[in-house]
């Protein structure tokens, strides 16, 4: 078994699904540079005599990062815990990641003809990074032998680099449970998703896959989320003023929302 470690720096970025633009890591502005490393593991491992694994997975690396809890929030997604989280310790991460899907792959006839290779894919960019909030995207795709299909999903997570925390939707909501924001949200599906409204199931929840900029707020729904796995994923952009009234007066103040 062979396996593949790119240690680049400053950044790697990898397009995901065209769903994400390249980022400039010399940012004009001094404020919204982030010092970025990354960790790439890239393998194929023959498990069975007609199965193969292959396995992709890239962590971004924030070498002036420090605060712990702040950096387990930035790695829960990727379900990667470690202690300082340096290269050495995220590379040994993923490779206990790997070895783990393995054994549950396991499970399977991996002798029969007519399995599938098994594989899986799990990528990390910035998305943004403005002033003190860094937003990252998280991108996760993959196929388990015997499964009748393929998953994949996009996350995102924004966090706060001054308080060393993750932005949660109770921060940005006075009611997250608000049936008019449900509404909302439905009404301006309704205008973005014109293709799947069949698809929709009864109600849009305020969930906590979001990013955010000083206008609008953009909600990220995954397959099963609020449609069948045929009809995909959605995203559904609201502008902040026709939501103001909804909004942590906190939140407004320290994000500069227009």
């Amino acid at each position: 078994m062979q396996i593949y470690t790119y240690l680049a720096i400053p950044i790697i970025l990898i397009s995901v699904f065209c769903l994400m633009c390249s980022i400039n890591s010399y940012a004009q502005n001094e404020k919204d540079f982030i010092a970025v490393d990354s960790v790439i593991v890239n393998d194929s491992v023959k498990i069975g005599k007609n199965l193969f694994y292959h396995f992709d997975y890239s962590l971004l690396v924030f070498p002036t990062i420090n605060n712990k809890e702040l950096l387990d929030n930035i790695y829960k997604p990727a379900n990667i815990q470690a202690n300082n989280y340096s290269k050495q310790e995220l590379l040994a991460a993923i490779k206990e990641n790997q070895k783990n899907e393995i054994e549950d792959i396991g499970e399977y006839d991996i002798d029969d003809e007519e399995c599938c290779d098994s594989e899986r894919s799990f990528y990390m960019t910035i998305f943004s990074k403005n002033n003190n909030l860094l937003t990252v995207n998280y991108a996760d795709e993959g196929y388990v032998t015997g499964a009748a299909h393929g998953w994949y999903g996009i996350f995102y997570r924004v966090f706060d680099l001054k308080e060393n925390k993750k932005i949660l939707n109770t921060d940005i909501f006075k009611d997250v449970e608000s049936k008019d924001l449900s509404k909302i949200l439905l009404k301006y599906f309704n205008e973005e998703n014109l293709d799947v409204i069949d698809c929709l199931f009864d109600t849009i929840p305020i969930n906590d896959n979001f990013y955010f900029d000083e206008k609008s707020i953009t909600f990220v729904y995954n397959q099963y989320e609020i449609m069948p796995y045929v009809c995909g994923m959605a995203e559904i952009t609201i502008p902040f003023d026709v939501i103001k009234v909804y909004l942590e007066p906190e939140f407004v103040k320290k994000y500069i929302i227009q």
